[in-house]
């Protein structure tokens, strides 16, 4: 009962290190290709007299993504390590057992050898008092015979497993040694990236009065965007405040010329109330799913990497500056297009300063907004699948053709984090 508690507690243990490996993985390859992404950008920034501050955007990000894999390279090689434990636990185990199953044998072989020598199986079997006793004597030798088979078909069977088992421990061995390489080449390559931070950072300083009066006109371009995309939302919310007190009117005059007692129920008292009461079953069910599919929705485009997060953090060029934001940036490679996240309905399309483009989509009560556009392949009414085109992102000559998507949600007038929402 011990053993079998003891081989239990390897099996579940072997089983866990293995799925913990098999996430960390999956982990390590969602991270090596953010820092593809990174490293292209990088390079493509690189060629332009322009883009410095972009530079410093990407590099503070490559060092974040490198400081992310060398953790996941550590996390891989403790999981490794404590895999490789197991797997020598079951060697050991199974040492055991061949050896256990080895004594066995040999004292069966002696046992026989001794029996054969002093009795002839054939003088055993026809010395029986009745023809029901020699069959029985000839049945014993038989299950004997088999015994001695099953024995040693077990030991070849256990042998086998105990060199799968050494092949297996090897090979993690191999594995444990390449992370270890990847973790050392990662950690020279984010010193590196630190290093050319500081140079750009260093040729900045040259620059500041420029650089300020770019980041200001970048500032004024979002606070427009941002400020626009909340009076269309608050607009649309009224639209539908006023659509649903009209209908509420028409259902109580609807009852009173029934005859009935009952008096019309009052139109929402908050726009929250209003929209549900007003909203469709369709618009339920898109917004039902909307909520469902939180942390499982797609990128806003095909490639790329977040260079602005949401919410309250340090401006990647001045430390000592804090930034609030309500929607996150989105960096990818010149020419590449913005795509709807989830199915809905584009309920507007507009311009801000600089001729740059925004598209709105209602997803039942939810909103999603993206900034910073050109060339637009929808307009207002148009329904949208999912992953669906719907313009081509601002390329920035100015800042090395920086080439940055402006991406919200909105739930009715609630600001919500993208970050949440996406999977990434």
């Amino acid at each position: 009962m011990k053993r079998f508690m003891l081989l239990l507690m390897v099996f579940m243990a072997s089983l866990s290190a293995a799925q913990s490996v098999k996430d960390l993985e999956a982990r390590k390859k969602k991270t090596l290709e953010q820092i593809e992404i990174t490293n292209k950008l990088i390079r493509e920034t690189q060629k332009s007299k322009t883009g410095a501050t972009q530079q410093i955007t990407l590099l503070s990000n490559s060092i974040k993504q490198a400081n992310a894999l060398i953790a996941v390279l550590n996390d891989e090689i403790a999981a490794m390590n404590r895999h490789i434990d197991t797997l020598r636990t079951e060697k050991q185990l199974l040492e055991t057992r061949i050896q256990i199953a080895k004594d066995g044998y040999a004292k069966l072989v002696a046992h026989s050898s001794i029996y054969r020598k002093h009795f002839s199986p054939i003088i055993f079997i026809i010395s029986a008092n009745s023809f029901v006793q020699a069959y029985r004597r000839m049945r014993y030798l038989t299950e004997v015979s088999q015994s001695h088979k099953q024995m040693a078909l077990e030991i070849q069977a256990l042998s086998q497993e105990l060199s799968a088992k050494e092949q297996e421990i090897v090979e993690n061995l191999t594995r444990k040694s390449q992370s270890m390489t990847d973790k050392e080449k990662e950690t020279r390559r984010m010193n590196q990236r630190k290093e050319q931070q500081a140079q750009v950072l260093s040729s900045l300083k040259k620059k500041e009065k420029e650089l300020a009066k770019q980041k200001k006109k970048q500032q004024e371009q979002a606070n427009q965007l941002n400020k626009k995309i909340e009076q269309i939302i608050a607009e649309e919310l009224r639209k539908e405040q006023e659509r649903a007190r009209k209908k509420a009117e028409q259902a109580a005059k609807a009852k009173a010329k029934k005859g009935t007692d009952a008096t019309a129920k009052p139109a929402a008292s908050s726009a929250a109330a209003a929209r549900v009461e007003m909203m469709s079953h369709e618009d339920r069910l898109i917004a039902g799913n909307f909520e469902k599919n939180k942390g499982r929705l797609p990128f806003p485009v095909e490639k790329g990497i977040i260079t602005n997060h949401y919410g309250r953090h340090t401006d990647p060029l001045n430390p000592h500056v804090m930034v609030n934001n309500i929607n996150i940036a989105i960096q990818t490679t010149a020419g590449a297009d913005a795509r709807a996240i989830f199915e809905g309905e584009v309920v507007r399309c507009f311009v801000i300063q600089g001729n740059i483009s925004a598209v709105i989509i209602k997803h039942g009560n939810y909103f999603t907004c993206y900034g910073n556009l050109t060339q637009l392949y929808v307009k207002r009414g148009d329904k949208v699948a999912t992953k669906q085109k719907i313009g081509k992102i601002f390329v920035d000559p100015e800042d090395g053709n920086k080439t940055e998507l402006s991406f919200s949600i909105h739930r009715d007038k609630e600001v919500q984090n993208p970050e949440l929402w996406l999977v990434h």
